[in-house]
C-alpha cells in the first residue's frame, strides 16, 4: 500500500513471501484510524487490530507477498465483516 509498511506474517508472526498469511502493517500509516466511537478505553480498537502481535496492525485479510513485491489478496482471515469494529 502507498505509504504503508505492508508485510505478510505466518502464524508465528514471521514475515513471509510466497505463502498465504495475515496481511499486516508494521508501522503507523497516514489513514490509520486512531480509535473507535463509543470505545473510550480503546479495548475494542486494540482487540480488532493489535491483539495478535505487539505494535502490528492486523488487517483481517489473508494475503500472499509475491517475490516481485506484489500482493495477492485471498480474502478475510476472520470470515467476519463487522461494521461496528
Amino acid at each position: 500500500g502507498l505509504g504503508m509498511a505492508v508485510e505478510v506474517f505466518n502464524s508465528k508472526g514471521e514475515s513471509v513471501t510466497g505463502e498465504k498469511g495475515e496481511l499486516v502493517c508494521t508501522r503507523p500509516f497516514p489513514v490509520q484510524p486512531v480509535k473507535f466511537w463509543n470505545d473510550p478505553d480503546g479495548v475494542k480498537y486494540h482487540r480488532a487490530y493489535f491483539a495478535k502481535w505487539p505494535n502490528t496492525w492486523v488487517h483481517g485479510d489473508y494475503a500472499e507477498a509475491t517475490p516481485d513485491g506484489g500482493l495477492v489478496i485471498h480474502g478475510r482471515s476472520d470470515a467476519i465483516l463487522n461494521p461496528k469494529g
